[in-house]
């Protein structure tokens, strides 16, 4: 996540021509461990003290525990694709802006045939909540029966066999 958060600001200081500190978080972390999913949030905040390296925060918004029961499971489940798919749509707005400005820039500097930078190569293809540090938290993660798998609801586990003959 902390590389992810270094690399879209950079992107955000190269559109926006400085260092970008909203307090939003564009960068989604989940990590499933002994059948919790754990959901997190990262963003760089403005340094404590200038000319020091960029600073992160890490913020857990949310937690499932998927072998509870199958309500949970959805959930969670649910959660986790809606985080994947805005993580992706945040990405590929970043750098739809970026390749913008750099083929407005390629075009002011140098009409001829001057190939641009093109950042889309390197990807892989409501309502607001905040947490302590005021940082606006996807509503996905708290209103996540709009991706529901409605194959998933008519799945019944199969009954374990006895080993008895």
């Amino acid at each position: 996540m902390s590389l992810g958060a270094m690399g879209f600001h950079s992107l955000q200081i190269y559109t926006a021509g400085e260092s970008v500190y909203d307090n939003r978080a564009y960068i989604i972390g989940c990590i499933y461990h002994v059948g919790t999913l754990k959901i997190y949030i990262c963003h760089p905040i403005r340094p404590t003290t200038p000319g020091t390296q960029l600073e992160l925060v890490i913020t857990q918004i949310k937690a499932y525990t998927l072998t509870n029961d199958p309500d949970t499971f959805r959930q969670g489940v649910s959660a986790y694709r809606q985080a994947m798919a805005w993580t992706k749509q945040q990405r590929d707005d970043a750098i739809r802006e970026t390749n913008e400005k750099v083929a407005a820039h390629d075009t002011e500097a140098s009409p001829d045939n001057n190939p641009s930078m093109n950042f889309a190569a390197a990807s892989a293809d409501g309502t607001t909540k905040y947490n302590s540090q005021k940082t606006p938290i996807p509503s996905f993660v708290y209103d996540s029966d709009t991706s529901t798998d409605k194959l998933s609801y008519d799945f019944e586990p199969p009954m374990k066999r006895s080993k008895m003959s």
